[in-house]
This record gives C-alpha cells, sequence and structure tokens, in this order.
C-alpha cells in the first residue's frame, strides 16, 4: 500500500474510530440499488440542478456510498469540490478526505490546506484531524504549535474527540506549556483550585492530573430509542429546501448562482447548520 495511503488511515480512520464516542449515529447512508434509494437520489439531483450547496453536497455522499446509484468516486469529489468551492465547511472536510485517504486523489499538501478551510469555517472535526496531523508529524512536518492552535479550537468547538487526544497527550506527558500552551492553560484553568502560573514556571509546565475535569456539555445528545430513518430525514429535508427556497432576485439565499449576497457563508449559514444537523444523522 502506498505509504501516504496508509499514514493517512491510521489518521484518518483508525485514529478516529479510537477517539469517537461510542454511541451509533441516529442513521446511516449506505449502498442501496433499491427503487426508493433510486427515487430519492434523482430527487436529490434535480435539487443540485438549482446549485443549492446542501443538495451538492448531499449528491457528493450519495455517489460516495452508491446510493441510488453506482458508486462513482470521481462524481463524488466533483460535487464535494463545487460545495466546498463556497465555504461549505462539510463539504471542505469530505474534500480533504479525498486527498488524505483516497488513492487516487492524494495530495497531502491540499488535503491539509482544506481541513484549515474547514476548521476557520466552524469545522470541528476538521480541526480535530489538523491537530492530530501536526501533533503525530506522519503526513507533514510535526509542528506543535499547529497541534496546540487547532486542538485548543477544536475543544472550544465542543469536539469530543479532541478532549479525548488531549487526554492521550496529557497521560503520555506531551502535555507541556512549552509545547501546547493554549490546551495547557485551558487544562489549568478547568482545575478546582488552579494555582496562578508565574513566568518562570511557564517554560516547563506540566499538567499533573491524573484526570482532566472537562466541563459537562449542556446540550448532551440524547440516544433515542427509535432513530429516524435515512429516508424519513430525506423527506423532511427535501421538503425544508422546497418550501424554503432562496430569494427569486439575484439567486440569493443558499444559491451559489448569482451571489448577490454580500458575505456568502453568512447568507447562507441557516441551511449550512440543518445539513450539519442531517449529516450528524445520516453519517
Amino acid at each position: 500500500m502506498n505509504k501516504c495511503k496508509m499514514l493517512a488511515l491510521t489518521l484518518v480512520v483508525v485514529t478516529s474510530a479510537m477517539l469517537m464516542p461510542t454511541t451509533a449515529q441516529a442513521a446511516k447512508i449506505e449502498a442501496c440499488m433499491k427503487q426508493e434509494c433510486i427515487e430519492y437520489f434523482n430527487k436529490w439531483k434535480k435539487m443540485s440542478y438549482r446549485k443549492y450547496n446542501t443538495a451538492l453536497s448531499v449528491m457528493g455522499e450519495l455517489y460516495y456510498q452508491g446510493y441510488g446509484t453506482e458508486k462513482n468516486l470521481d462524481k463524488s469529489f466533483k460535487y464535494f469540490k463545487k460545495a466546498a468551492k463556497y465555504k461549505f465547511s462539510y463539504a471542505e472536510y469530505r474534500t480533504a478526505l479525498f486527498y488524505l485517504a483516497e488513492e487516487e486523489y492524494l495530495d497531502t499538501d491540499r488535503g491539509i490546506k482544506y481541513l484549515k478551510r474547514a476548521a476557520r469555517n466552524g469545522h470541528t472535526e476538521s480541526a480535530f484531524l489538523l491537530a492530530l496531523t501536526y501533533g503525530s508529524g506522519e503526513l507533514t512536518d510535526k509542528d506543535n504549535e499547529e497541534s496546540d492552535k487547532w486542538l485548543d479550537k477544536a475543544i472550544q468547538g465542543k469536539n469530543s474527540q479532541s478532549k479525548r487526544y488531549a487526554n492521550f497527550l496529557h497521560q503520555s506527558g506531551e502535555l507541556t506549556y512549552q509545547d501546547y500552551p493554549k490546551v495547557s492553560t485551558m487544562i489549568a484553568l478547568l482545575r478546582e483550585e488552579a494555582k496562578p502560573i508565574t513566568l518562570a514556571e511557564k517554560t516547563d509546565l506540566m499538567v499533573e492530573e491524573t484526570k482532566i475535569n472537562w466541563p459537562e456539555e449542556s446540550n448532551i445528545e440524547v440516544l433515542q430509542v427509535s432513530a429516524p430513518s435515512v429516508e424519513a430525514i430525506f423527506d423532511h429535508e427535501l421538503a425544508y429546501l422546497t418550501m424554503n427556497p432562496p430569494v427569486s432576485q439575484g439567486s440569493t439565499g443558499t444559491r451559489i448562482i448569482g451571489r448577490s449576497c454580500a458575505d456568502m457563508l453568512a447568507c447562507g449559514s441557516p441551511s449550512k447548520e440543518d445539513f450539519e444537523r442531517l449529516i450528524k444523522q445520516l453519517w
């Protein structure tokens, strides 16, 4: 196996799987060639003609999984890049994974570039992967300053995987103030009796606690006994896009063509949030 491929899979698949929560997502897109799946694929394809960034991203996922159509990585990549062009964070993240883990698309520099774009647009999984990449030094030069910056961003974004990675660094003795000033300071402030840090201590300060007491989240996900099906989610999202089209003049809103909004990301942020929620349910 190509060395870059192996390293990418180690980072993106194996390590992520080890750090991910054990709770299953509500539903998942899987390969399907039933008539019902084909019909949903056709509905999303028609919606993508209107240049909704959400629909473009869904098409990328459907082609990647082979849902309602033959699996086609080239078309999947094409749709994700279309949505990524207009700062759609999930599509930027999925484009990055193509560059980091798919044999025919391997380009580490571009992969990291897209991860940074996604992370800057609020995609915490991308920030976590950047922290992991720079912290390990496998896909790029090891850079603790960069790792610290992205790990801090991921934790601030309430990404649970990043907290697990911080726990790993802490337990292995790598979480020093010198190498991870942002994260180690954050953790120091979480201590019940946080002590002031003097200038003399900053160069060699190490977080000494055996356990990091992360604050409890107020919006903890609750597993549903009966999770919605992929089809039920599709029905809801397709109905939403149909009933909430962008403003007709100038093709504004979540449409890409026209771009009459002063800020494309802010203009399309409601649908962006809806799609992030959709992907969390489906992935």
